[in-house]
Order: C-alpha cells, then sequence, then structure tokens
C-alpha cells in the first residue's frame, strides 16, 4: 500500500508516499482515485516513490513531491518539480552495520532471477577470475518467481543450466549459487539477509541499466566496496563514485578486473563512513526531514519525530496494494487491500489514532487488517488500457529507445566480450 511516513496533527498534514505501479496501473486509469487525492489533499501531502528511472517524466501537481534521484526524473517540458533526491535505497536498516568478523565469501551479488539484473555477465566476471587463476569464494542469491508468467522474456527460464555449463563441479564449490522459489522477492527476513552480507568483502553488480540500486546499498551500508557499472553508482554523490567505495566499470570486461581491485584494497580496511552516512538510515532519516522542508518551503513540515514512521523505509516505500489484481502476480512486495478502504481511512481516521498505527513495526500491514475499513480487492480485472493509454506507451518506449541507442552503441565500441 501507500507509505505512511507521518501522522497529520491540527497544524502540519500527514505525508503519505504511493509507488510508480499504484500510479500508473491503477490511479491514473481511472478518475474516481485523482478526485480522492484530491479530496485528502488538506489533510495529507501526497507524494510518489519512483521505482526506476524516467527520462520522459511528465509533472503531475496532483502530488506534491517525488521520492527519486535528481537525475533519475528527466521532466519532458525542462519544469523544476520538488524531488528528493532519495527513495528508498537511502534508508538501509541497522542490521547491515559494518562487521568486524571473519568474512567467508570475498563476493557477494544478490539478484532476482531476470534479465536486466544480467546474472550471466556476473558468470562470465566469475569465469574470467577463474581463468586467471583468482579462485576466489563467491556468494550468487537468486530469488525466483515461480509464478511469472513472462519466463522467458522477463525471466531467465533455466540460469541454473547456464551455471552448470560454465563452472565445474569442483569450481562449484567455491562459487555458491543460491537459488530460492519461496517469498518471492524477499524470501530472507533482513537480518538473514544482512548476516550474508557481513559474512562477504565486497559486491559485484552486474546491471547495466538499473540505477539507484538497493541491493547495492545494502553493501555500501555493510561497509562494503561496490564494483558495477556508472548506472550503480549513481546512488552516490559525484565525489565518493570512486574507489574505495566504488569500482566504476565502463563495460563487462572490466568486472573481474575490477573485483580483483576492490578485494586487493579491501585488506587495506578502508573507512567506509563516507558512503554509510549516505544509504543508512540511522544518518538519513533527519536528512528527509530536512529535504522535505527544503522543497516543500510553503508547507509546515512538523519535525516532531514521534509523529513520523521512518523505519523499514528499505522495503515499505516500495510496497503496494495491488495484489489479486491482474496488474501483477501475486508475491510478499503486495498488501491485499483496496484504495476504497484506504482513502476512508485517510479521510476518517483520527489524529491520534494514525500516530498508534504507525508506531507499530509493521505500519501499513496492520493498517490493512482495519476490518472497519474493509480492506478487499476491488480493482477491477476487466479493466483494459484505452487506445490513448496504448499508444502513449508505444510512443514512450520508442522515445525512450531511441534516447538509449547512442550510448549502447558507444558502450558496444567500448566493449567487446573478452570472456
Amino acid at each position: 500500500m501507500a507509505c505512511i511516513l507521518k501522522a497529520p496533527t491540527n497544524d502540519s498534514k500527514g505525508i503519505i508516499a504511493f509507488t510508480t505501479p499504484e500510479r500508473d496501473l491503477a490511479l491514473s486509469l481511472d478518475d474516481r482515485w485523482k478526485k480522492e487525492i484530491e479530496k485528502i489533499k488538506d489533510r495529507w501531502l501526497v507524494g510518489i516513490h519512483h521505482h526506476a528511472h524516467d527520462l520522459f517524466f511528465k509533472y503531475d501537481p496532483l502530488y506534491d513531491f517525488h521520492l527519486a534521484g535528481e537525475t533519475d526524473l528527466v521532466e519532458i517540458s525542462g519544469k523544476k518539480f520538488p524531488i528528493t533526491n532519495m527513495d528508498c535505497c537511502n534508508f538501509v536498516p541497522s542490521y547491515f552495520n559494518k562487521s568486524t568478523n571473519e568474512k567467508f565469501w570475498d563476493i557477494l551479488y544478490v539478484a532476482r532471477a531476470v534479465r536486466f539484473k544480467k546474472i550471466p555477465d556476473f558468470f562470465y566476471a566469475i569465469r574470467k577470475l577463474y581463468d586467471q587463476g583468482h579462485m576466489y569464494r563467491v556468494l550468487l542469491i537468486s530469488p525466483i518467481d515461480e509464478a511469472d508468467s513472462t519466463r522467458g522474456r522477463y525471466a531467465y527460464s533455466n540460469i541454473r543450466g547456464l551455471y552448470d555449463e560454465m563452472f565445474s563441479k569442483e569450481e562449484q564449490k567455491l562459487f555458491n549459487f543460491m537459488t530460492l522459489n519461496f517469498n518471492y522477492p524477499y524470501p530472507f527476513d533482513m537480518p538473514t539477509l544482512a548476516h550474508f552480507y557481513k559474512s562477504s568483502k565486497i559486491f559485484l553488480h552486474s546491471a547495466d541499466d538499473e540505477r539507484r540500486c538497493r541491493v547495492a546499498a545494502y553493501g555500501w551500508a555493510a561497509g562494503m566496496p561496490v564494483v558495477g557499472g556508472e548506472n550503480v553508482g549513481l546512488l552516490l554523490p559525484k565525489e565518493l563514485q570512486k574507489p574505495p567505495y566504488f569500482y566504476k566499470a565502463e563495460c563487462y570486461k572490466d568486472l573481474a578486473r575490477l573485483a580483483k581491485d576492490a578485494l586487493d584494497d579491501y585488506e587495506k580496511n578502508p573507512d567506509m563512513t563516507a558512503v554509510r552516512k549516505v544509504v543508512a538510515e540511522d544518518y538519513t532519516k533527519d536528512i528527509l526531514i530536512n529535504k522535505l522542508k527544503e522543497i516543500l518551503p510553503n508547507e509546515y513540515i512538523n519535525e516532531d519525530r514521534s509523529l513520523y514512521s521512518l523505519e523499514h523505509l528499505d522495503i515499505r516505500l516500495g510496497m503496494h496494494h495491488l495484489k489479486g489484481s491482474t496488474y501483477a502476480s501475486d508475491n510478499s512486495n503486495m498488501y491485499n487491500m483496496d484504495f476504497n478502504g484506504l482513502f476512508k481511512y485517510l479521510q476518517d481516521r483520527s489524529n491520534e489514532d494514525i500516530k498508534s498505527d504507525i508506531s507499530r513495526d509493521e505500519p501499513e500491514e496492520f493498517i490493512a487488517k482495519l476490518s472497519e475499513y474493509s480492506f478487499q480487492v476491488e480493482i477491477n480485472k476487466n479493466h483494459k488500457y484505452s487506445l490513448y493509454q496504448k499508444k502513449t506507451n508505444i510512443i514512450v518506449k520508442i522515445l525512450l529507445k531511441l534516447k538509449h541507442i547512442k550510448h549502447y552503441i558507444n558502450k558496444l565500441k567500448r566493449c567487446i566480450f573478452e570472456y
């Protein structure tokens, strides 16, 4: 569901953030939801948490602010709009702290078994290291969505088969590939996932077009150097996009070499405090409140921390309530609730009750179970995009391809695979 960041008071508005899937797959397709948002605006500041970069972003004044990186949203007309330069990646929980424990793995990658994560390129990098005699211990954790109907197009259909082809049984004793087909996309709780990070030396991210990567942020919060393409480093300020924090690969053939460099530098025990201040919630909760004050100068942002719910934003900001609909497969990234109940809650629930509700460890989960707001999935399963919507989506996709084509041609010129 939408994430409630702050409870309303008599003199200050509450703060809530919807997700881009909620906006694009429901809110923007039905005028009744737009009217419901307008109705709550006298009591709530309404934001959008962006799940991906948007180079053809069109500002909609219906939403008061945007949780995204400043370079990740390019307004199509050049219009300025309130943006935090923060998203879920900037709120890594304290489980991911730097540990002095002995490390078991040298290289870690955590990636869902979907194509944009470029898992085969990770395999190629490890293959190259092994061929050079660098027999590092490697761990790849890969959640798999067994219910994904697009398998083979969006997801890998047999990624373990490729692993078995590329690595011998002896090598697989060093390179542990952990595929997980339960509780997608979060098979582990955060303390368990953090254990694997704190048991590894560096994080290698092979996706070439994923920005503001949460799994990389977990690595930085855990005191790990991160290796990846320029897109991965965009989460950090420019002055920190360098060793020992970040090792930028110009192309895939650089990943193996940079992984070795990062591991060599790791032995020097670099101070990672500077990057932790960017991604760890211990530092960033206050930064968010100050940023909202800065980008919303005409709104009174009450700084009383008892009004806020800023824990576990790494997960909460990205969750939504499209579960049970045809818009998305059922998984643990969704709440089983509808917009009717949500807007009734936002309009009718008292300030004190909301403050109490969001003080709980999993506030949205608790709110979704409140029977008096009748949280039943009621999204029209027969809904189809209008012809206009279909044409718009097609045009935007074509423009995005044209926007990137020069970039990819240049990358190909620089990067002839040498595995």
